[in-house]
């Protein structure tokens, strides 16, 4: 799965800067609507919910699979 996420940021990377900067939006659309359109899988594979603590699984594990830089300071 990480060779799978990591494809597919590398991939991503070299897409949006080939493209003009007029057609970069749409790429980023398209990534954000795959992530939303897979997002029952996902909730489903992590076994959580569609809550606060679910969010916070769910960018914890991007963090992991696609090298996002983040930190959770306190979930209230």
């Amino acid at each position: 799965m990480e060779k799978c996420a990591s494809g597919v940021e590398r991939l991503f990377k070299d897409v949006f800067y080939m493209l003009p900067q007029r057609d970069r939006a749409k790429l980023v659309n398209l990534m954000y609507n795959w992530g939303i359109n897979d997002a029952e899988k996902v909730i489903k594979l992590l076994k959580t919910k569609r809550d606060l603590h679910g969010c916070a699984i769910a960018l914890l594990a991007a963090q992991h699979v696609f090298g996002v830089k983040s930190r959770i300071a306190k979930e209230s």
